[in-house]
């Protein structure tokens, strides 16, 4: 009986078949529930880092808001204070011009009290030598009077006896 099989080994083998199919199955299922036991934890671990992505994201994008907002703030108020120091420098440029003005006209009167300070001392001068000159002439007409006076004198008593 080597040439025909026995119905109960063919039936084994069958049952031992469908066994080993049945468990290659179970086992492929099994395996299909793992991986996607596996991916939809790893689809969960990505969502729970892709929601604290957000999170921080938002966070930063708050931050910057708010930087943005402090810069505006600082920004507006550098441009104020450089429209206020443009106004400070025009005037104090006006100042500058009316100062140089003021300073170019003392100046030329500066020269022209200068001027006329010479000629006065120049006018003081001439009439202080013309009056030391004059009190010279009168000291001596007086001198050459009295010269005169005395020899008068002096003849007048030598005649009266």
């Amino acid at each position: 009986m080597k040439g025909e099989e026995d119905p109960t080994v063919l039936q084994r083998i069958e049952r031992l078949w469908q066994k080993a199919t049945k468990t290659f199955e179970l086992a492929k299922v099994a395996k299909e529930q793992e991986h996607a036991a596996a991916l939809e934890e790893q689809r969960r671990c990505l969502l729970e880092q892709a929601s604290q992505v957000e999170l921080e994201n938002q966070h930063q994008l708050s931050k910057r808001d708010v930087e943005i907002k402090s810069l505006r703030e600082e920004l507006e108020a550098l441009r104020k204070e450089d429209v206020q120091k443009e106004d400070g420098k025009a005037v104090l440029v006006q100042e500058v011009q009316v100062l140089q003005e003021a300073l170019s006209n003392s100046r030329k009167e500066s020269e022209l009290m200068a001027t006329q300070l010479e000629q006065l001392q120049a006018a003081h001068n001439r009439l202080d030598y013309q009056w030391n000159a004059e009190r010279e002439e009168l000291l001596r007409t007086r001198d050459a009077a009295q010269s005169r006076l005395t020899s008068l004198q002096r003849k007048l008593e030598n005649k009266t006896p």
